[in-house]
């Protein structure tokens, strides 16, 4: 099993990259991102260490997190985000794991680690036989959240802070995605590396290079930290 980490800064299509890798390729996806909401669920021991942290004013009607009131307590406050990150990380590396160890006993050849924050938490860098990192200029990246989330200019600008700047990321990274153009564009891309991806990895099931064996080792250590 290989697993390719795939990582972006926020509106930057990363999503679309994911959703093509896994819907016309077939390559299985852990989305960190899906990761994050379901632990914020009601019941789950992160929901119940954020609303006594941060107060009930970030709860909706229906008893569940307000994830937008959230965001704009914690993203105009580094030190309020390093205690959310300190709490949703382990729960979120948690049920990571697990899908890997699933993935890696059924076999599954390449996985597709999707991970906004893959390079600014570093955890899961180590793992990865290889890094796509999808990119698009500064400005259309903050038009795109503008319209997707609702925000002004400010507000894009004070999250984009927080992650390593694309062309950073690029520089990391194994392969880039430059996702300026349309979406048939992006999709010529995608195809393309996803062809790479298969011919180099594809068939490998076994854990017989560096990151297969850095992931035994971090599961094991994970495994005592737990035990």
């Amino acid at each position: 099993m290989r697993i390719i980490g795939l990582t972006g800064g926020i509106g930057c299509g990363k999503s679309l990259v994911s959703k093509r890798f896994q819907d016309i390729h077939g390559f299985a996806v852990i989305d960190c991102d899906k990761i994050s909401h379901q632990i914020l669920l009601p019941g789950n021991a992160a929901f119940k260490r954020i609303v006594e942290q941060f107060g009930r004013a970030i709860l909706l009607d229906n008893g569940s997190i307000d994830r937008k009131a959230l965001g704009e307590v914690v993203f105009n406050d580094k030190s309020k985000l390093k205690i959310l990150t300190g709490i949703t990380g382990p729960a979120i590396f948690l049920e990571i794991v697990k899908k890997i160890l699933y993935n890696f006993l059924v076999g599954t050849p390449i996985v597709i680690l999707d991970a906004p924050t893959l390079y600014e938490t570093k955890k899961l860098v180590s793992i990865c036989a290889a890094i796509v990192v999808v990119g698009c200029d500064e400005d259309e990246q903050v038009k795109r959240v503008m319209k997707r989330d609702g925000l002004d200019k400010e507000e894009v600008l004070s999250r984009m802070s927080n992650q390593i700047p694309t062309k950073e990321k690029a520089n990391m990274s194994d392969f880039v995605i430059w996702n300026n153009g349309t979406k048939e564009e992006a999709f010529e891309e995608i195809d393309r590396l996803a062809g790479l991806l298969r011919n180099k990895y594809h068939g490998i099931s076994r854990l017989v290079s560096v990151p297969g064996i850095a992931l035994l080792i971090l599961v094991a250590v994970f495994a005592r930290k737990v035990v």
